[in-house]
């Protein structure tokens, strides 16, 4: 099953993360009596992160292409100019690299998300598990390109590990005001965020 679980974050705010547990979000807007059906952790987002920011904003993450294997998984299967359009949702690039499940560096993007999409779809080859002299060599197109920074390519050239994982996954992100649902109660809540959640989902061909 899947719930609703909260953490603590640093600096001592309450991040709930949407997870295998439960707990509340917010006094009297989330309980713990409603649960969804977990995600399958091999192709779809293993991360849904719910959060509340100051000023009564609620924000919900996804973070699809996270692995490998979802990478792989998810341009085969997107709509493109679905996902890239989504209406209420903001997407970003996520391009990170990683070793047997470890990241290593979050790649800091200024590329338009279209080119940032359309770059790892063509060059599908530089997606997973790279050879140090090959990844050295993209490194500096990147950079040119601005999918990656100039830090960014400094730490990936001083890497020591002979072979590394490319992912170049996205963030999803949506924003609302808990004010909205003050008047409607929980039920009202959990059921707008799981719709919402729908939308993003399906344009690579999934559901919760």
């Amino acid at each position: 099953q899947m719930g609703f679980q909260t953490f603590p974050d640093p600096v001592g705010k309450v991040v709930p993360t949407m997870c295998c547990g439960h707990a509340t979000l917010a006094p009297g807007l989330l309980t713990a009596s409603t649960y969804h059906p977990i995600l399958n952790l091999t192709t779809r987002p293993r991360r849904i992160g719910i959060w509340v920011e100051a000023g009564g904003k609620l924000r919900v993450h996804l973070w699809p292409a996270d692995t490998v294997g979802q990478a792989r998984h998810f341009y085969a299967r997107v709509d493109r100019a679905a996902f890239l359009s989504l209406k209420g949702w903001k997407v970003e690039a996520n391009l990170h690299f990683s070793i047997q499940g470890t990241h290593l560096i979050w790649a800091e993007t200024t590329l338009e998300t279209h080119r940032y999409f359309d770059h790892f779809l063509d060059e599908s080859s530089y997606r997973g598990n790279v050879d140090r002299a090959t990844l050295s060599f993209w490194a500096g197109r990147w950079e040119r390109d601005g999918i990656i920074s100039t830090s960014d390519r400094e730490e990936i050239t001083n890497l020591s590990q002979q072979r590394i994982n490319v992912i170049p996954g996205f963030e999803v992100s949506r924003e609302w005001s808990l004010d909205e649902w003050e008047p409607r109660g929980s039920g009202a809540l959990q059921a707008d965020i799981v719709d919402a959640l729908a939308l993003p989902l399906a344009t690579w061909g999934e559901k919760l």
